[in-house]
């Protein structure tokens, strides 16, 4: 099998195992493919059972139908994948597919060998130092579709991009262990609770038009991915939480302005200095009068650095040392201070708050915005307003400004008072 890699590797995306088929013609390509793999099996003594043909034959539509929706978006867009077999061991709770190792890598290599797609093999570079595993760097493997995929399934089967569906079935709450891989639990009142309440705002989502114009530079994001879910972190609860799963998640501020939601334009609204904020709030204290509580005095040209630090910080254990600023961070403060003199000034800067530096408290307090997140999305679901949620930000349609206001000030409130006993007010920009 020759591997081709005539494509730009990082210009991709993650391939997608929750595609199916709706309708005949993707079904029947799919299954066309299936039974040519087959005859082209050698030393097999036995036909397939049925539940192993099915595996295969919805790993098949899967590979055919994301290739297919990639392709359509931009031609050299590829598809990373995995051939690791540790990343197919999950429990029932979180396959949202029937697809397995042997499946996948039996369809890749099968599309490979028959000139359907482009490919190029994962990489991975070991640390020169073994102790420093965050110098260690790899790729997934990729494949895009070719024109002879794409004229099978369009010429030979009419199959077009509407007869490809999504499925809803993946675990909405999730829980990943301290060494964060995917965690087994038993349902409670709280887990039932909280995937009911996702459940009815996916349902608003579902049913509202989340579109935005193709960006000019990067992966554009696949716009049928609006199932939210949420994350907890640790083994527990009570840390993390926060919503995933959104396409417009991680599009950049200038695209998300585009959005449009049911053909309207949308607004986006944030909590300023969020966790900042929470920190005094939460300390039972006034935040600083300032507007920008990042922009520190004599060095405000240095806010992004000041604002990344303190995120940093918020996540380290006691006694830990900071990591080395890399990129933009890295660029903005050399010559300027060492990482070392940004944190004691951080510290200098915000004594009040001490018990929240340096302690491992990040987790924390994204719980709390969660859970002020779910309490914002509730509110405006019940009011038929489609909200789309990024950690701190929240973008409805313009008409429904006041509405998100009015939401975001009553969750902080409430979320606020109800740990320390005193409504604080936040700031929203």
């Amino acid at each position: 099998m020759n591997d081709t890699s005539n494509f730009d590797r990082h210009h991709s995306r993650r391939l997608r195992l929750d595609r199916g088929a709706f309708g005949a013609p993707l079904q029947n390509a799919a299954e066309a493919l299936v039974a040519h793999l087959e005859s082209l099996e050698e030393g097999r003594v036995r036909r397939r059972r049925a539940p192993e043909r099915a595996r295969l034959t919805e790993t098949m539509t899967a590979f055919i139908a994301d290739l297919y929706m990639a392709y359509d978006d931009d031609p050299c867009l590829s598809l990373g994948y995995s051939r690791n077999k540790n990343d197919y061991v999950r429990s029932p709770r979180y396959r949202s597919d029937k697809s397995t190792h042997k499946t996948v890598t039996l369809v890749a290599d099968y599309l490979i060998s028959q000139g359907y797609v482009d490919h190029a093999r994962h990489s991975y570079r070991r640390p020169e130092n073994k102790t420093d595993q965050w110098a260690a760097s790899g790729t997934r493997s990729r494949m895009k579709a070719r024109v002879k995929l794409i004229a099978f399934l369009r010429e030979e089967h009419g199959a077009t991009i509407h007869h490809i569906t999504t499925s809803r079935n993946g675990e909405l709450i999730r829980l990943r262990s301290p060494s964060k891989t995917l965690q087994d639990y038993s349902d409670t009142l709280q887990t039932k609770q909280m995937r009911n309440e996702l459940e009815t705002i996916n349902a608003l989502l579902q049913d509202a038009a989340i579109e935005a114009p193709r960006w000019p530079e990067g992966v554009n994001p696949d716009q049928t991915a609006k199932l939210l879910y949420r994350v907890f972190n640790d083994g527990r609860f009570d840390r993390g939480g926060r919503f995933y799963g959104g396409w417009w998640i991680g599009a950049k501020k200038r695209h998300r302005a585009q959005i449009t939601i049911n053909g309207n334009p949308t607004v986006e609204l944030d909590y300023s200095a969020h966790h900042l904020r929470l920190c005094y709030h939460l300390s039972s204290l006034d935040a600083p009068a300032r507007e920008d509580l990042y922009a520190l005095e004599g060095i405000e040209e240095l806010r992004k650095a000041v604002k990344w630090a303190f995120t940093v910080i918020l996540n380290l254990k006691k006694g830990q040392r900071m990591a080395s600023a890399k990129g933009e961070i890295k660029e903005l403060i050399d010559g300027v201070m060492t990482v070392s003199q940004l944190r004691k000034t951080i510290e200098k800067s915000y004594p009040e708050i001490a018990e929240w530096l340096g302690r491992e408290r990040g987790l924390e307090l994204q719980y709390i915005d969660s859970c002020i997140s779910n309490q914002i999305l509730l509110s405006l679901a019940g009011q038929d307003v489609p909200c789309l949620p990024i950690h701190d930000s929240y973008i409805v349609e313009e008409q429904h400004k006041g509405l998100l206001l009015q939401a975001m000030t009553e969750a902080y409130t409430q979320e606020v008072s109800l740990r320390v006993g005193y409504p604080y007010l936040p700031l929203i920009r």
